[in-house]
């Protein structure tokens, strides 16, 4: 019976680590440009928490980078896609560990003399970035940076906390790091706020969060919201770390979408056209 039970055990671990393995194989996807005229200024989309490029950024109506493609006032801005390895079977792969990964393939893809460079970050992309640069302050050495960040929990998000114990249970690293008040948000907010004291004006940021659980996009869902029975947003106010300034609220819009905007007049796309110009 001991016997049996160990190489239950044996057959769990292997199909354990198989899964793993071909979960990284098929929903790890390379970052790739969507311009490359070899311009010095770069545009980089980071993606957030189990997500991926195009996704993340993709509405029914439009694709955030061909917005920009059409924008008169985008010409000479390259675009980079980012992709970073986030699903529910990441589970060892943490910040730092991705980060790493993320600098490698940027390093790799933007070779030398791109010089501005703007992040513009969903959800936990913006605290990944924000630990690229922290572990790589050649970024900030070598070139200008700008980081537009969209609902990032820089102080982690409420429900992060409230499941934590399903993602103690599958130990998954990047959920449990989400938790309001972890260890790790701590001391990536205080070493960030190190590395702009050590390079000032280096660095230039703006950062936005979502109004809304569900945005209130018809009747039903703006009655519910003028009664407050909508759920409150997920990454609010109190995640927001006011780096640069207040963070500001875009109504209308939920942890989704926010990162899609349907078009040129959204207001999220009107706040990073205003980003660039002063960039």
């Amino acid at each position: 019976m001991r016997s049996i039970k160990k190489l239950l055990g044996a057959a769990r671990r292997i199909t354990w680590r198989a899964a793993k393995a071909l979960d990284k194989e098929f929903n790890d996807p390379d970052s790739h440009w969507e311009r490359d005229t070899g311009s010095p200024k770069v545009i980089i989309f980071v993606h957030g928490l189990f997500s991926e490029s195009p996704r993340a950024w993709s509405s029914k109506d439009a694709y955030w980078p061909d917005l920009l493609q059409q924008d008169p006032g985008f010409e000479g801005w390259d675009i980079l896609m980012a992709n970073w390895y986030s699903t529910l079977l990441s589970a060892d792969h943490d910040i730092e560990c991705v980060a790493k990964s993320l600098d490698e393939e940027l390093r790799r893809l933007l070779g030398d003399g791109r010089k501005e460079i703007v992040f513009v970050c969903h959800s936990l992309g913006g605290v990944v970035v924000r630990q690229l640069l922290i572990a790589n302050p050649w970024w900030v050495k070598d070139h200008k940076i700008g980081l537009f960040t969209l609902s990032t929990p820089v102080r982690g998000a409420r429900l992060a906390s409230k499941v934590a114990k399903v993602s103690a249970t599958f130990q998954h690293a990047q959920a449990l790091d989400l938790q309001l008040g972890s260890e790790a948000l701590l001391r990536i907010e205080a070493d960030f706020r190190l590395l702009l004291e050590a390079h000032p004006g280096q660095v230039t940021g703006k950062e936005l969060f979502e109004s809304h659980g569900i945005a209130p996009r018809n009747k039903v869902f703006r009655l519910l919201d003028a009664v407050s029975l909508l759920p409150k947003a997920l990454v609010g106010r109190e995640t927001q770390g006011n780096t640069f300034g207040p963070a500001e609220e875009v109504p209308g819009t939920d942890h989704n979408s926010i990162s899609r905007p349907p078009d040129q007049n959204a207001i999220v796309y009107r706040r990073l056209a205003e980003f660039i110009q002063k960039f």
